[in-house]
């Protein structure tokens, strides 16, 4: 008894030790993502800062010169090219800021899971415990009862040859009581 209560301990504390390990893993990955986030926001207030930088001094260029100076145009194209570069580093944070949502929702499902799972695996040592003790005590009972069902099963035998015996040699009124004889005494065993 002692032994197995040392057993069960001993798997305690390293299931604790493990949801530990684990714990700590998955929010050193929180921290990490969100760490990660906060930089991608950082990164999407400087573009888009930037971008509005380029737009004034885009709306201030044109305000000041006339559409057909030759000297606008290079100037316009690089600005152009800047706010499309910005675009896609736009689109680029959206999405890695989506798929950190979804990593964040991933991770609190398998936790969850986990949980579950745990629970459902309590529960089913527990009905295999009873289960067990339930076959034990069947198998108890069988063994016990076994005798007695062997001495019954014996008695009836030996009752039906002394029938039949008796059919083959006596009469059919002889038989009759005979048969009446027996009725009686198994009745009273």
């Amino acid at each position: 008894m002692g032994r197995a209560y040392e057993n069960l301990v001993e798997h305690t504390e390293r299931r604790e030790c493990l949801e530990r390990m684990v714990r700590m893993k998955l929010e050193s990955e929180v921290v990490r993502l969100n760490e990660d986030n906060r930089d991608f926001k950082d990164q999407l207030h400087q573009c888009l800062s930037q971008l509005h930088q380029l737009n004034d001094s885009m709306t201030s260029l044109n305000a000041s010169s006339s559409l057909s100076s030759p000297a606008a145009s290079p100037l316009t194209s690089s600005l152009e090219l800047q706010q499309k570069e910005l675009q896609k580093k736009d689109v680029v944070l959206m999405k890695l800021l989506k798929q950190n949502r979804c990593l964040l929702n991933a991770k609190n499902e398998l936790e969850y899971e986990a949980s579950l799972l745990r629970g459902s695996l309590e529960e089913q040592k527990k009905q295999m415990t009873f289960m067990q003790l339930s076959l034990s005590r069947l198998q108890q009972q069988q063994f016990l009862n076994e005798p007695h069902q062997q001495h019954k099963q014996h008695h009836h035998t030996l009752v039906f040859m002394f029938v039949i015996e008796n059919t083959c040699t006596n009469t059919p009124d002889q038989t009759a009581s005979h048969t009446n004889a027996i009725n009686k005494s198994s009745n009273r065993g």
